[in-house]
Protein backbone atom coordinates (compact mmCIF):
# COMPACT_ATOMS: atom_id res chain seq x y z
CA UNK A 1 0.00 0.00 0.00
CA UNK A 2 1.40 3.27 -1.08
CA UNK A 3 0.70 6.89 -0.88
CA UNK A 4 1.43 10.12 -2.25
CA UNK A 5 4.04 12.31 -0.05
CA UNK A 6 2.40 15.28 2.35
CA UNK A 7 2.66 18.83 2.49
CA UNK A 8 5.99 20.17 2.47
CA UNK A 9 7.11 21.74 5.31
CA UNK A 10 8.51 25.62 5.60
CA UNK A 11 11.89 25.90 6.32
CA UNK A 12 10.85 27.89 9.73
CA UNK A 13 9.24 24.44 11.03
CA UNK A 14 11.87 22.65 9.76
CA UNK A 15 14.52 24.72 11.87
CA UNK A 16 12.65 24.30 14.51
CA UNK A 17 12.34 20.77 14.40
CA UNK A 18 15.98 20.80 14.51
CA UNK A 19 16.63 22.35 17.86
CA UNK A 20 13.89 19.95 19.12
CA UNK A 21 16.16 17.86 21.05
CA UNK A 22 17.78 17.64 24.94
CA UNK A 23 21.53 18.36 25.27
CA UNK A 24 23.03 15.45 27.91
CA UNK A 25 26.65 16.82 29.08
CA UNK A 26 26.57 13.38 31.35
CA UNK A 27 26.61 11.33 28.51
CA UNK A 28 29.86 10.56 27.31
CA UNK A 29 31.20 12.68 24.31
CA UNK A 30 31.93 9.34 22.42
CA UNK A 31 28.26 9.64 22.22
CA UNK A 32 27.79 12.59 21.18
CA UNK A 33 30.60 12.77 18.60
CA UNK A 34 28.76 9.47 17.10
CA UNK A 35 25.29 10.93 16.89
CA UNK A 36 27.51 14.11 15.10
CA UNK A 37 28.97 11.42 12.40
CA UNK A 38 25.88 9.74 12.20
CA UNK A 39 23.55 12.79 11.49
CA UNK A 40 26.55 13.73 8.86
CA UNK A 41 26.27 10.51 7.10
CA UNK A 42 22.13 10.23 7.24
CA UNK A 43 21.75 13.81 5.95
CA UNK A 44 24.24 13.59 2.89
CA UNK A 45 22.80 10.39 1.82
CA UNK A 46 18.99 11.91 2.26
CA UNK A 47 20.52 14.67 0.13
CA UNK A 48 22.17 12.34 -2.61
CA UNK A 49 18.06 10.83 -2.49
CA UNK A 50 16.66 14.59 -2.99
CA UNK A 51 14.80 14.28 0.74
CA UNK A 52 15.58 17.89 0.99
CA UNK A 53 13.55 18.13 4.06
CA UNK A 54 15.38 15.25 6.47
CA UNK A 55 18.53 16.16 4.86
CA UNK A 56 17.80 20.32 5.99
CA UNK A 57 16.55 18.84 9.75
CA UNK A 58 19.90 16.41 9.75
CA UNK A 59 22.38 18.99 9.22
CA UNK A 60 20.97 22.05 10.45
CA UNK A 61 20.86 19.66 14.10
CA UNK A 62 24.71 18.87 13.12
CA UNK A 63 25.25 22.52 13.13
CA UNK A 64 23.63 23.50 16.66
CA UNK A 65 25.30 20.61 18.32
CA UNK A 66 28.96 21.00 16.92
CA UNK A 67 29.09 24.78 17.14
CA UNK A 68 27.16 25.56 20.60
CA UNK A 69 26.81 22.44 22.41
CA UNK A 70 29.88 20.15 21.86
CA UNK A 71 32.54 22.99 22.56
CA UNK A 72 31.18 23.18 26.18
CA UNK A 73 31.66 19.41 27.27
CA UNK A 74 33.39 17.87 30.08
CA UNK A 75 35.68 16.18 27.93
CA UNK A 76 36.06 18.33 24.55
CA UNK A 77 39.47 19.58 26.06
CA UNK A 78 40.85 15.76 26.08
CA UNK A 79 43.76 15.16 23.15
CA UNK A 80 41.12 11.86 21.97
CA UNK A 81 38.09 14.89 21.71
CA UNK A 82 39.76 17.24 20.08
CA UNK A 83 41.13 14.71 17.43
CA UNK A 84 37.83 13.80 16.70
CA UNK A 85 35.99 17.29 16.91
CA UNK A 86 38.51 18.67 14.74
CA UNK A 87 36.53 16.67 12.12
CA UNK A 88 33.00 17.40 12.99
CA UNK A 89 33.94 21.19 12.88
CA UNK A 90 36.07 20.93 9.27
CA UNK A 91 32.95 19.05 7.82
CA UNK A 92 30.66 21.85 9.03
CA UNK A 93 32.49 24.78 7.59
CA UNK A 94 33.41 22.55 4.08
CA UNK A 95 30.44 20.41 3.33
CA UNK A 96 27.76 21.52 5.66
CA UNK A 97 27.28 24.86 6.14
CA UNK A 98 27.26 25.21 1.83
CA UNK A 99 24.35 22.16 1.54
CA UNK A 100 22.64 24.04 4.22
CA UNK A 101 22.38 27.32 1.71
CA UNK A 102 21.40 25.34 -1.27
CA UNK A 103 18.99 22.97 0.12
CA UNK A 104 17.38 26.27 1.70
CA UNK A 105 15.84 27.27 -2.02
CA UNK A 106 15.02 23.70 -2.89
CA UNK A 107 12.59 23.39 0.17
CA UNK A 108 11.65 27.40 -0.87
CA UNK A 109 11.03 25.90 -4.22
CA UNK A 110 9.12 23.02 -3.11
CA UNK A 111 6.53 25.24 -0.98
CA UNK A 112 5.71 27.51 -3.40
CA UNK A 113 5.11 25.08 -6.16
CA UNK A 114 2.96 23.11 -3.50
CA UNK A 115 1.04 26.40 -2.42
CA UNK A 116 0.53 27.34 -6.54
CA UNK A 117 -1.29 23.67 -6.90
CA UNK A 118 -3.25 24.21 -4.13
CA UNK A 119 -4.67 27.18 -5.05
CA UNK A 120 -5.47 26.09 -8.51
CA UNK A 121 -7.03 22.96 -7.27
CA UNK A 122 -9.10 25.00 -4.96
CA UNK A 123 -10.44 26.98 -8.17
CA UNK A 124 -11.19 24.45 -9.88
CA UNK A 125 -14.04 22.06 -8.75
CA UNK A 126 -15.04 20.85 -4.64
CA UNK A 127 -13.92 17.61 -5.38
CA UNK A 128 -10.22 18.67 -6.41
CA UNK A 129 -10.04 20.81 -2.89
CA UNK A 130 -10.14 17.31 -1.32
CA UNK A 131 -7.66 16.09 -3.20
CA UNK A 132 -5.41 18.59 -2.90
CA UNK A 133 -5.56 20.44 0.47
CA UNK A 134 -4.97 24.90 0.38
CA UNK A 135 -3.73 25.25 3.35
CA UNK A 136 0.25 24.18 4.31
CA UNK A 137 -0.79 20.73 5.97
CA UNK A 138 -2.15 17.83 4.72
CA UNK A 139 -3.60 14.94 7.24
CA UNK A 140 -2.65 11.93 7.17
CA UNK A 141 -4.72 8.57 6.59
CA UNK A 142 -6.27 7.01 9.21
CA UNK A 143 -4.58 3.81 9.99
CA UNK A 144 -3.53 1.88 12.91
CA UNK A 145 0.24 2.92 12.04
CA UNK A 146 0.08 6.15 11.49
CA UNK A 147 -1.27 8.14 14.54
CA UNK A 148 -1.40 11.40 13.21
CA UNK A 149 2.12 12.21 13.27
CA UNK A 150 3.34 11.71 9.98
CA UNK A 151 2.66 15.16 8.30
CA UNK A 152 5.26 16.38 10.76
CA UNK A 153 7.41 14.62 9.65
CA UNK A 154 9.99 15.90 7.32
CA UNK A 155 10.85 12.52 5.70
CA UNK A 156 7.94 12.57 4.16
CA UNK A 157 6.82 16.06 2.86
CA UNK A 158 6.56 16.48 -0.64
CA UNK A 159 8.94 18.16 -3.27
CA UNK A 160 9.60 18.30 -6.85
CA UNK A 161 12.81 16.79 -7.33
CA UNK A 162 11.93 13.83 -5.44
CA UNK A 163 8.03 12.86 -5.57
CA UNK A 164 8.12 9.71 -4.20
CA UNK A 165 5.27 7.30 -2.86
CA UNK A 166 5.08 6.19 1.01
CA UNK A 167 5.65 2.07 0.75
CA UNK A 168 4.92 -0.05 4.14
CA UNK A 169 8.17 -1.41 4.79
CA UNK A 170 6.70 -4.20 6.24
CA UNK A 171 4.45 -4.95 2.62
CA UNK A 172 8.06 -4.62 0.29
CA UNK A 173 10.64 -6.46 2.35
CA UNK A 174 12.02 -7.57 -0.60
CA UNK A 175 12.43 -4.44 -1.98
CA UNK A 176 14.12 -3.26 1.34
CA UNK A 177 16.70 -5.96 1.16
CA UNK A 178 17.33 -5.35 -2.69
CA UNK A 179 18.02 -1.21 -1.85
CA UNK A 180 20.39 -2.34 1.40
CA UNK A 181 22.68 -4.90 -1.41
CA UNK A 182 22.55 -2.37 -3.66
CA UNK A 183 23.42 0.54 -1.76
CA UNK A 184 26.21 -1.41 0.03
CA UNK A 185 27.68 -2.58 -3.51
CA UNK A 186 27.18 1.10 -4.34
CA UNK A 187 29.36 2.37 -1.12
CA UNK A 188 32.02 -0.44 -1.37
CA UNK A 189 33.08 0.86 -5.10
CA UNK A 190 32.58 4.50 -4.03
CA UNK A 191 34.49 4.41 -0.91
CA UNK A 192 33.97 7.06 1.68
CA UNK A 193 36.20 9.49 0.51
CA UNK A 194 33.75 9.61 -2.34
CA UNK A 195 30.95 11.10 -0.29
CA UNK A 196 31.66 14.90 -0.94
CA UNK A 197 28.33 15.99 -2.47
CA UNK A 198 28.56 19.46 -4.25
CA UNK A 199 25.63 21.77 -3.95
CA UNK A 200 22.90 21.13 -6.89
CA UNK A 201 22.68 25.17 -7.41
CA UNK A 202 24.82 28.04 -6.11
CA UNK A 203 24.81 29.83 -3.27
CA UNK A 204 22.67 33.01 -3.40
CA UNK A 205 24.17 36.37 -2.39
CA UNK A 206 23.36 37.32 1.45
CA UNK A 207 19.81 39.07 1.44
CA UNK A 208 19.70 40.88 4.35
CA UNK A 209 15.98 41.17 4.73
CA UNK A 210 16.15 37.26 5.21
CA UNK A 211 16.15 35.53 8.17
CA UNK A 212 16.98 31.89 7.62
CA UNK A 213 20.10 32.95 5.54
CA UNK A 214 21.06 35.27 8.43
CA UNK A 215 20.86 32.29 10.80
CA UNK A 216 22.78 30.29 8.37
CA UNK A 217 25.45 32.97 7.96
CA UNK A 218 25.76 33.56 11.39
CA UNK A 219 26.35 29.72 11.98
CA UNK A 220 28.88 29.59 9.51
CA UNK A 221 30.94 32.33 10.58
CA UNK A 222 30.70 30.76 14.33
CA UNK A 223 31.56 27.53 12.77
CA UNK A 224 34.64 29.12 11.00
CA UNK A 225 35.89 30.84 14.48
CA UNK A 226 35.25 27.48 16.37
CA UNK A 227 37.31 25.15 13.93
CA UNK A 228 40.26 28.05 14.65
CA UNK A 229 39.84 28.15 18.39
CA UNK A 230 40.20 24.27 17.90
CA UNK A 231 43.18 24.77 15.72
CA UNK A 232 45.01 27.46 17.85
CA UNK A 233 44.19 25.92 21.41
CA UNK A 234 46.53 22.85 21.18
CA UNK A 235 49.55 25.47 20.74
CA UNK A 236 48.83 27.78 22.97
CA UNK A 237 48.83 25.15 25.80
CA UNK A 238 52.07 23.78 24.84
CA UNK A 239 54.14 27.08 23.99
CA UNK A 240 52.33 28.63 27.18
CA UNK A 241 51.18 31.34 24.76
CA UNK A 242 48.14 33.65 25.74
CA UNK A 243 46.41 36.80 24.73
CA UNK A 244 47.32 39.56 26.73
CA UNK A 245 44.03 41.31 26.63
CA UNK A 246 40.37 39.77 27.27
CA UNK A 247 39.31 40.33 23.63
CA UNK A 248 39.76 38.46 20.57
CA UNK A 249 40.60 40.03 17.29
CA UNK A 250 38.52 38.98 14.00
CA UNK A 251 40.45 35.22 12.94
CA UNK A 252 42.02 35.24 9.75
CA UNK A 253 39.10 33.51 7.07
CA UNK A 254 39.80 29.76 6.58
CA UNK A 255 41.83 29.49 3.83
CA UNK A 256 39.64 27.44 0.65
CA UNK A 257 42.45 25.16 -1.51
CA UNK A 258 40.55 23.58 -5.11
CA UNK A 259 42.72 21.01 -6.44
CA UNK A 260 42.18 21.15 -10.24
CA UNK A 261 43.03 17.96 -12.38
CA UNK A 262 46.98 18.83 -13.38
CA UNK A 263 46.94 18.97 -17.40
CA UNK A 264 50.35 17.68 -19.03
CA UNK A 265 50.84 19.92 -21.97
CA UNK A 266 53.65 18.83 -24.52
CA UNK A 267 56.08 21.60 -25.09
CA UNK A 268 57.40 21.69 -28.98
CA UNK A 269 61.08 21.23 -29.30
CA UNK A 270 62.60 24.28 -31.19
CA UNK A 271 65.65 22.85 -33.03
CA UNK A 272 66.77 26.08 -34.75
CA UNK A 273 67.18 27.54 -31.35
CA UNK A 274 69.32 24.93 -29.80
CA UNK A 275 72.91 23.54 -30.87
CA UNK A 276 73.68 19.96 -29.32
CA UNK A 277 77.07 21.29 -29.45
CA UNK A 278 79.00 19.03 -26.58
CA UNK A 279 75.53 18.71 -24.76
CA UNK A 280 75.64 22.26 -24.26
CA UNK A 281 72.96 24.76 -25.60
CA UNK A 282 74.74 27.73 -27.52
CA UNK A 283 74.97 31.04 -25.53
CA UNK A 284 73.71 33.60 -28.37
CA UNK A 285 70.13 31.09 -28.80
CA UNK A 286 69.95 31.05 -24.91
CA UNK A 287 70.02 34.61 -25.16
CA UNK A 288 67.11 34.97 -27.58
CA UNK A 289 63.68 34.69 -26.84
CA UNK A 290 62.63 31.07 -28.40
CA UNK A 291 59.48 32.45 -30.65
CA UNK A 292 56.12 30.47 -29.62
CA UNK A 293 55.29 27.14 -31.89
CA UNK A 294 53.16 27.88 -34.64
CA UNK A 295 48.93 26.52 -33.62
CA UNK A 296 48.35 24.20 -36.47
CA UNK A 297 45.00 23.78 -37.88
CA UNK A 298 42.53 21.05 -38.63
CA UNK A 299 43.28 21.55 -42.43
CA UNK A 300 47.47 21.77 -42.35
CA UNK A 301 48.82 19.91 -39.83
CA UNK A 302 52.22 18.53 -41.41
CA UNK A 303 55.23 17.38 -39.75
CA UNK A 304 57.27 17.93 -42.58
CA UNK A 305 59.02 20.70 -41.83
CA UNK A 306 59.73 19.77 -38.63
CA UNK A 307 61.15 16.27 -39.77
CA UNK A 308 63.33 18.34 -41.81
CA UNK A 309 65.74 19.87 -39.03
CA UNK A 310 69.33 19.50 -39.52
CA UNK A 311 69.47 18.29 -35.39
CA UNK A 312 68.18 14.82 -34.44
CA UNK A 313 65.25 15.24 -32.01
CA UNK A 314 65.44 13.40 -28.65
CA UNK A 315 64.14 10.22 -28.69
CA UNK A 316 60.13 9.83 -28.99
CA UNK A 317 58.15 7.19 -26.90
CA UNK A 318 56.97 4.30 -29.38
CA UNK A 319 53.52 4.97 -29.78
CA UNK A 320 52.81 2.52 -32.06
CA UNK A 321 51.81 3.71 -36.10
CA UNK A 322 53.33 6.80 -36.90
CA UNK A 323 50.81 10.24 -37.34
CA UNK A 324 49.26 10.63 -40.44
CA UNK A 325 50.03 13.83 -41.86
CA UNK A 326 46.72 15.10 -41.87
CA UNK A 327 44.93 15.92 -38.52
CA UNK A 328 41.94 13.76 -39.45
CA UNK A 329 38.45 14.47 -38.39
CA UNK A 330 38.98 10.77 -37.13
CA UNK A 331 40.55 10.98 -33.75
CA UNK A 332 41.04 6.80 -33.26
CA UNK A 333 43.73 7.70 -35.76
CA UNK A 334 45.56 8.94 -33.00
CA UNK A 335 45.68 5.98 -30.78
CA UNK A 336 44.92 7.67 -27.94
CA UNK A 337 44.57 4.25 -26.03
CA UNK A 338 48.16 3.93 -26.44
CA UNK A 339 49.29 7.27 -24.75
CA UNK A 340 51.06 7.05 -21.59
CA UNK A 341 48.44 7.56 -18.47
CA UNK A 342 49.58 10.59 -18.07
CA UNK A 343 47.93 12.09 -20.83
CA UNK A 344 45.50 14.60 -19.86
CA UNK A 345 41.71 13.61 -20.01
CA UNK A 346 39.57 16.11 -22.09
CA UNK A 347 36.99 18.27 -19.24
CA UNK A 348 33.59 17.26 -18.48
CA UNK A 349 31.13 19.27 -20.90
CA UNK A 350 28.61 21.48 -18.51
CA UNK A 351 25.46 20.15 -18.30
CA UNK A 352 22.48 21.09 -19.93
CA UNK A 353 19.14 20.79 -18.12
CA UNK A 354 18.60 20.53 -14.12
CA UNK A 355 18.67 17.25 -14.31
CA UNK A 356 21.81 16.51 -15.33
CA UNK A 357 23.46 19.01 -13.40
CA UNK A 358 21.44 16.95 -10.24
CA UNK A 359 23.22 14.03 -11.62
CA UNK A 360 27.06 15.56 -11.78
CA UNK A 361 26.73 16.08 -7.97
CA UNK A 362 28.95 12.68 -6.61
CA UNK A 363 27.80 10.53 -5.41
CA UNK A 364 24.09 11.18 -6.24
CA UNK A 365 21.88 7.95 -7.60
CA UNK A 366 19.97 7.97 -10.00
CA UNK A 367 16.25 9.34 -10.07
CA UNK A 368 14.56 6.12 -9.84
CA UNK A 369 16.67 5.16 -6.75
CA UNK A 370 14.47 7.69 -4.66
CA UNK A 371 10.89 7.37 -6.49
CA UNK A 372 10.43 5.79 -2.69
CA UNK A 373 10.25 6.55 0.25
CA UNK A 374 9.37 4.28 3.24
CA UNK A 375 6.96 5.00 5.89
CA UNK A 376 8.19 5.13 9.61
CA UNK A 377 7.58 1.27 11.16
CA UNK A 378 6.61 2.51 14.27
CA UNK A 379 6.28 5.61 16.67
CA UNK A 380 7.98 6.76 20.48
CA UNK A 381 5.47 7.37 23.06
CA UNK A 382 6.24 11.22 22.48
CA UNK A 383 5.04 10.54 18.87
CA UNK A 384 8.20 11.05 17.05
CA UNK A 385 8.20 8.67 14.43
CA UNK A 386 10.99 5.98 14.08
CA UNK A 387 12.17 4.47 10.78
CA UNK A 388 12.52 1.22 9.57
CA UNK A 389 15.37 -0.93 10.61
CA UNK A 390 16.28 -4.56 8.35
CA UNK A 391 18.64 -6.83 10.19
CA UNK A 392 20.17 -9.62 8.92
CA UNK A 393 18.98 -13.13 10.19
CA UNK A 394 22.57 -14.79 10.14
CA UNK A 395 23.91 -11.77 12.24
CA UNK A 396 22.54 -13.11 15.87
CA UNK A 397 24.49 -16.53 15.12
CA UNK A 398 27.65 -15.49 13.82
CA UNK A 399 27.58 -13.14 16.52
CA UNK A 400 27.53 -16.07 18.72
CA UNK A 401 30.36 -18.00 17.18
CA UNK A 402 32.83 -15.16 17.51
CA UNK A 403 32.09 -14.84 21.19
CA UNK A 404 31.67 -18.79 21.92
CA UNK A 405 35.41 -18.35 23.43
CA UNK A 406 34.12 -15.80 26.22
CA UNK A 407 31.21 -17.80 26.95
CA UNK A 408 32.37 -21.07 27.27
CA UNK A 409 34.39 -18.90 29.98
CA UNK A 410 31.34 -17.25 31.47
CA UNK A 411 33.09 -13.70 29.98
CA UNK A 412 30.52 -11.54 28.10
CA UNK A 413 31.28 -9.86 24.62
CA UNK A 414 29.50 -7.32 22.62
CA UNK A 415 29.59 -6.02 19.72
CA UNK A 416 28.69 -2.83 17.62
CA UNK A 417 25.63 -3.17 14.99
CA UNK A 418 26.70 -1.03 11.70
CA UNK A 419 24.83 -0.08 8.76
CA UNK A 420 23.52 2.93 6.39
CA UNK A 421 20.30 4.62 5.31
CA UNK A 422 18.27 4.31 2.20
CA UNK A 423 14.80 5.55 1.21
CA UNK A 424 14.49 6.44 4.87
CA UNK A 425 15.22 3.10 6.37
CA UNK A 426 17.91 1.55 8.23
CA UNK A 427 19.94 -1.40 7.36
CA UNK A 428 22.76 -3.59 9.14
CA UNK A 429 25.11 -4.16 6.99
CA UNK A 430 28.50 -4.60 9.19
CA UNK A 431 28.89 -6.08 12.45
CA UNK A 432 32.13 -4.85 13.77
CA UNK A 433 33.84 -6.36 17.66
CA UNK A 434 35.52 -3.26 19.29
CA UNK A 435 38.38 -3.32 21.57
CA UNK A 436 36.93 -4.33 24.73
CA UNK A 437 36.91 -5.53 28.39
CA UNK A 438 34.47 -8.37 29.32
CA UNK A 439 33.64 -9.81 32.90
CA UNK A 440 31.06 -12.24 33.68
CA UNK A 441 28.57 -9.92 33.89
CA UNK A 442 29.51 -6.63 31.83
CA UNK A 443 31.17 -6.14 28.80
CA UNK A 444 33.20 -2.69 28.22
CA UNK A 445 34.15 -1.09 24.78
CA UNK A 446 37.87 0.73 24.46
CA UNK A 447 39.34 2.22 22.01
CA UNK A 448 36.92 4.37 21.18
CA UNK A 449 38.63 6.71 18.52
CA UNK A 450 39.81 3.12 16.53
CA UNK A 451 36.11 2.38 16.28
CA UNK A 452 35.43 5.87 15.03
CA UNK A 453 37.98 6.25 12.66
CA UNK A 454 36.29 2.40 10.88
CA UNK A 455 33.04 3.69 10.83
CA UNK A 456 34.28 7.06 9.00
CA UNK A 457 36.26 4.99 6.82
CA UNK A 458 33.57 2.78 5.91
CA UNK A 459 31.27 5.23 5.82
CA UNK A 460 29.20 3.26 8.25
CA UNK A 461 26.50 4.72 11.02
CA UNK A 462 26.07 2.87 14.74
CA UNK A 463 22.54 1.42 14.90
CA UNK A 464 22.97 -0.41 17.85
CA UNK A 465 25.11 -2.79 19.79
CA UNK A 466 24.89 -6.65 20.59
CA UNK A 467 26.08 -8.53 23.52
CA UNK A 468 25.80 -11.88 25.06
CA UNK A 469 24.67 -12.97 28.71
CA UNK A 470 26.54 -16.00 29.26
CA UNK A 471 25.49 -17.09 32.66
CA UNK A 472 22.04 -14.81 32.65
CA UNK A 473 18.75 -14.56 31.42
CA UNK A 474 17.75 -12.39 28.44
CA UNK A 475 16.97 -9.11 30.01
CA UNK A 476 18.62 -5.45 29.97
CA UNK A 477 19.97 -4.93 33.64
CA UNK A 478 20.31 -1.75 35.13
CA UNK A 479 24.17 -1.42 33.27
CA UNK A 480 22.74 -2.46 29.82
CA UNK A 481 20.38 0.20 30.47
CA UNK A 482 22.58 3.35 31.17
CA UNK A 483 24.49 1.83 27.98
CA UNK A 484 21.68 1.43 25.84
CA UNK A 485 20.58 5.25 26.88
CA UNK A 486 23.75 6.52 25.54
CA UNK A 487 23.14 5.01 21.82
CA UNK A 488 19.43 5.84 22.04
CA UNK A 489 20.37 9.64 22.74
CA UNK A 490 22.36 9.32 19.61
CA UNK A 491 19.57 7.82 17.36
CA UNK A 492 16.26 7.21 18.04
CA UNK A 493 16.03 4.14 16.50
CA UNK A 494 18.89 2.32 18.34
CA UNK A 495 18.67 -1.31 19.31
CA UNK A 496 19.78 -3.40 22.00
CA UNK A 497 20.08 -6.82 21.07
CA UNK A 498 20.66 -9.55 24.44
CA UNK A 499 21.75 -13.01 23.57
CA UNK A 500 20.99 -15.58 26.09
CA UNK A 501 22.45 -19.00 24.85
CA UNK A 502 21.83 -21.07 28.06
CA UNK A 503 18.32 -20.32 28.70
CA UNK A 504 14.92 -19.53 27.06
CA UNK A 505 13.81 -16.59 25.36
CA UNK A 506 17.76 -16.98 24.12
CA UNK A 507 17.69 -13.27 22.83
CA UNK A 508 15.68 -10.21 22.40
CA UNK A 509 15.71 -7.03 20.11
CA UNK A 510 14.90 -4.09 22.71
CA UNK A 511 14.53 -0.24 23.31
CA UNK A 512 13.91 2.59 25.92
CA UNK A 513 10.48 3.89 26.06
CA UNK A 514 10.64 7.63 25.61
CA UNK A 515 9.55 8.85 28.25
CA UNK A 516 9.40 7.74 30.36
CA UNK A 517 12.45 5.04 29.90
CA UNK A 518 14.71 7.08 28.18
CA UNK A 519 14.66 10.27 30.32
CA UNK A 520 14.39 8.67 33.46
CA UNK A 521 17.91 6.33 33.24
CA UNK A 522 19.40 9.71 31.88
CA UNK A 523 18.54 11.27 34.75
CA UNK A 524 19.05 8.34 37.07
CA UNK A 525 22.24 9.37 39.67
CA UNK A 526 22.33 6.15 41.64
CA UNK A 527 25.50 4.73 42.24
CA UNK A 528 27.22 1.39 41.53
CA UNK A 529 27.06 -0.36 38.20
CA UNK A 530 24.13 -2.63 39.10
CA UNK A 531 21.26 -1.01 41.21
CA UNK A 532 17.10 -1.16 41.33
CA UNK A 533 15.30 1.39 39.28
CA UNK A 534 12.16 3.36 40.78
CA UNK A 535 9.59 2.53 37.76
CA UNK A 536 9.47 -1.17 36.74
CA UNK A 537 11.47 -2.96 34.03
CA UNK A 538 8.65 -2.72 31.46
CA UNK A 539 7.89 1.00 31.72
CA UNK A 540 11.83 1.55 31.11
CA UNK A 541 12.19 -0.57 28.23
CA UNK A 542 10.31 -2.89 25.63
CA UNK A 543 10.62 -5.11 22.44
CA UNK A 544 11.69 -3.63 19.45
CA UNK A 545 11.46 -6.37 16.66
CA UNK A 546 8.16 -6.03 14.53
CA UNK A 547 5.18 -6.76 14.96
CA UNK A 548 4.79 -4.65 16.59
CA UNK A 549 8.45 -2.80 16.70
CA UNK A 550 10.08 -1.27 14.12
CA UNK A 551 13.17 -3.96 13.48
CA UNK A 552 12.39 -6.44 10.64
CA UNK A 553 14.84 -9.52 10.88
CA UNK A 554 15.01 -10.81 7.40
CA UNK A 555 17.27 -13.47 5.03
CA UNK A 556 19.03 -11.86 1.85
CA UNK A 557 21.27 -8.64 3.62
CA UNK A 558 24.72 -9.02 3.24
CA UNK A 559 27.16 -8.06 5.52
CA UNK A 560 30.54 -7.85 6.54
CA UNK A 561 32.18 -8.87 9.66
CA UNK A 562 34.79 -6.45 11.62
CA UNK A 563 36.69 -7.58 14.19
CA UNK A 564 39.09 -5.25 15.73
CA UNK A 565 40.39 -7.18 18.54
CA UNK A 566 42.68 -9.34 16.39
CA UNK A 567 44.62 -6.07 15.13
CA UNK A 568 46.11 -6.01 18.81
CA UNK A 569 46.29 -9.53 19.44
Amino acid sequence: MSRPAYAPLSVQELARSAEMFEWRPQIPLKFHIGSLDAMYREGLTYYEEHNYAKAYVLLMRYSVICVDKIPTHPEATTPEARRMIRVATRRLSKTVMPLLESIKQDLDEARRQWERRAAAAASTSPSARKAVPAGPRQQPQSVSADPGFAARDPALSWNPHSQAELLDASENVNLAVELANRRRVGRDKEGAAGRVPVPRRPVPPHNNNTLAEDDVRSGMERARWQLEEMERRPQYERHGSHRSSGTREPPNPVPVSYNYPSVRQSTPVQFEAMRFDDGRRDESAAARPTPPPKRPTFDTFDTSEMLSASATPPPVPVRGEPYPSRYNSDLSSLKLTELPSTQAVPPTLPPKTREEATALAPPSPPQKKSSYTFKPAAYLENGTPIRSVFLPDTLRGQFLKIAQPNTARGIETCGILCGKTANNALFITCLLIPQQIGTTDSCETTEEVETFEYCSAEDLIQIGWIHTHPTQTCFMSSLDMHTHAGYQMMMDESIAIVCAPKFEPSWGIFRLTNPPGLPYIVGCRKGGAFHEHDLRPHEIYREAKNPPGHVFVVPGIDYKVADLRSKSS
